[in-house]
């Protein structure tokens, strides 16, 4: 967990483990379950232990808490963290000191309704309006990157220059955090 060349995607050792640990159990064959439990078990301690560092620590702990059958206790301590993190804005940033932008936001966002978080909640709903409100014109967000460049830049076609792949990653969080507000169609389009 000693690189962090490219933040935010893989600079958190909380979103690493919770991935793995998760998959671990849920891919495991029937024939490697006694092992993959075992390290299960593993992952799942070294979670609850970890002290976050980051945005996105804060909210892999929690979904991680969730998944993971951590308890109601400790997953409602790991939402009242993400929850206080939150900005006079209504959005969250990455890093402490850094603006709030549609990465740390829709993810949280998103997080919080996962894992139990009402979408109609204050807290969500001061959420939406910041995402609306940073939307640019063209339905995308901009989010600056913060990842050294380790390659020459190439236009993806999406907007923001330079910026694009994270922009894509902020959208996406932002879309998903937005789409969580809509109800689920009952009948699906034909």
């Amino acid at each position: 967990f000693t690189n962090k060349s490219r933040p935010p995607l893989e600079d958190s050792p909380a979103t690493s483990a919770t991935l793995a640990t998760y998959y671990l159990r849920k891919f495991a064959s029937d024939n490697d379950q006694p092992e993959a439990e075992a390290s299960v078990e593993k992952g799942r301690r070294w979670l609850f232990d970890y002290q976050p560092e980051r945005q996105e620590d804060e909210n892999s702990l929690l979904w991680g808490m969730h998944l993971l059958g951590a308890g109601d206790e400790m997953t409602s301590k790991a939402r009242q963290r993400v929850l206080q993190s939150q900005r006079a804005d209504g959005g969250w940033g990455q890093l402490p000191d850094m603006p709030s932008d549609a990465y740390a936001t829709g993810q949280a966002l998103w997080t919080l309704q996962e894992t139990g978080l009402p979408t109609t909640d204050p807290c969500y709903q001061r959420g939406v309006t910041y995402l609306l409100k940073t939307q640019r014109e063209d339905g995308s967000w901009l989010v600056k990157t913060r990842s050294k460049p380790i390659q020459r830049h190439f236009e993806s076609g999406f907007p923001h220059g330079k910026d694009q792949f994270i922009s894509i990653c902020g959208t996406s969080w932002a879309v998903a955090a937005l789409a969580a507000t809509q109800p689920v169609a009952s009948d699906p389009p034909k």
